[in-house]
C-alpha cells in the first residue's frame, strides 16, 4: 500500500510539471494518458506490439506521443518519418536509452546493441563484422549448421504420424543451438544452463519492468518488488554463468586444448583482450555483455515476427 501511495504521489507531481511543459511545448497527438500507467492500457492486446502501434497510428497519425508509465515516447509509423530519423538525424538517435533491465542484463550497456554511440560501439561493430560475421568465419560453422539441421529433420521424421509439431519452437531451438556454438562453443559445459538463463532474461526484456516505467521510484523500493527481485536474480544468474563460460575458455586457451577446431566469439574476444589490440581496455564485463546480447538477438528476431 505504501509503495502504491508513493507511486501515485510521484505521478501526480510529474503530471503537474508535464502539464506546465505542454503549455509551451507542442506535443504530437496521442491517446489519453492515465495516472501512473500512462498509455499502457492502450497497448494491452493479443496482437504483436508493432501491430498495436499500427492500429493506434491509424487514429492519431504517423507521429504520435505515448507515455509508458512516466517515460514519454514518440512513435513514428511512416517511411518518411523513419527516413528522417534514420538518415537525416541518425547521430542524434544513434544511442539507445539504458533502463534498469538492460543495465542489469547487459552489464551497464557494455555491449553492441545498447552501448552509446562512440569509439567502443564502433570497435565492437568492426569486430563483429571482421571476426564473427566474415565469410571465412561463417564458412567455418558450416558443419555445425548441417549437423543441427539434420538433427531437426530426424526429430520431425521420427514423430508419430499425425502428431502436432510446433515448428516455430523447433526453429528457435535450431537457431539457439547454432548461435550458442558460434558465441560460446559447442563443447562448452555451461551451454544448457546458459540458454536456460537467457530464456528467463528474454521474458524480462519483453515485458514491462516497474523500474523502467517509473524511474523516479527509489532503487531500494524497486528491489523489494516482485519484478525487482526477478531482475536481481536473473542478473546474478547471468553473471555467474557468463563468468563460468569466460573462465572455461581461458582454461582451454592456457591448456592449448585442440578438441575445438573452430574459434567461437568468446575465444576471439579473450585473444583481443590479451593482445590489448583495442584503443581501450576490454574488460570481462564487456565480454560477458557481448556474449549475452549476441545470443539474445536470435530470440528477439523470432518473437518480434
Amino acid at each position: 500500500m505504501l509503495l502504491l501511495l508513493s507511486i501515485f504521489l510521484l505521478s501526480l507531481s510529474r503530471n503537474s510539471k508535464q502539464r506546465h511543459l505542454r503549455r509551451t511545448n507542442r506535443q504530437p497527438p496521442g491517446p489519453r494518458n492515465l495516472p501512473i500507467i500512462g498509455s499502457i492500457h492502450h497497448l494491452v492486446s493479443p496482437n504483436s506490439i508493432h501491430r498495436t502501434f499500427g492500429q493506434l497510428s491509424a487514429t492519431y497519425g504517423p507521429i504520435m506521443s505515448l507515455k509508458l508509465g512516466e517515460v514519454p515516447v514518440v512513435v513514428i509509423s511512416s517511411s518518411e518519418g523513419a527516413a528522417e530519423i534514420m538518415k537525416a538525424h541518425d547521430l542524434a538517435f544513434a544511442s539507445r536509452p539504458i533502463y534498469a533491465s538492460t543495465d542489469a542484463i547487459f552489464f551497464g550497456g557494455n555491449d553492441i546493441v545498447f552501448a552509446r554511440y562512440g569509439e567502443f560501439w564502433r570497435q565492437m561493430r568492426r569486430l563483429c563484422a571482421t571476426k564473427l560475421l566474415s565469410p571465412k568465419r561463417v564458412r567455418s560453422f558450416k558443419a555445425i549448421r548441417q549437423t543441427e539441421i539434420s538433427r531437426l529433420v530426424r526429430s520431425i521424421a521420427s514423430s508419430p504420424s499425425g502428431s502436432y509439431i510446433n515448428l516455430s519452437d523447433e526453429l528457435i531451438k535450431l537457431s539457439n543451438n547454432i548461435t550458442a556454438f558460434s558465441v560460446i562453443g559447442g563443447r562448452c559445459k555451461q551451454q544448457r544452463m546458459f540458454l536456460s538463463t537467457l530464456g528467463e532474461a528474454n521474458q524480462l526484456l519483453n515485458g514491462f519492468a516497474l523500474a523502467d516505467l517509473v524511474p523516479s521510484i527509489p532503487g531500494f523500493i524497486i528491489r523489494h518488488t516482485a519484478s525487482g527481485k526477478k531482475l536481481d536474480l536473473c542478473r546474478l544468474k547471468l553473471d555467474q554463468v557468463a563468468d563460468m563460460i569466460v573462465r572455461e575458455h581461458r582454461a582451454k586457451q592456457v591448456s592449448k586444448d585442440s578438441d575445438d577446431e573452430v574459434e567461437d566469439l568468446t575465444d576471439v574476444l579473450l585473444k583481443i583482450q590479451d593482445e590489448g589490440a583495442l584503443p581501450f581496455p576490454l574488460s570481462d564485463d564487456h565480454i560477458k555483455a557481448v556474449i549475452n546480447v549476441c545470443s539474445l538477438l536470435v530470440e528477439w528476431k523470432y518473437f518480434s515476427c
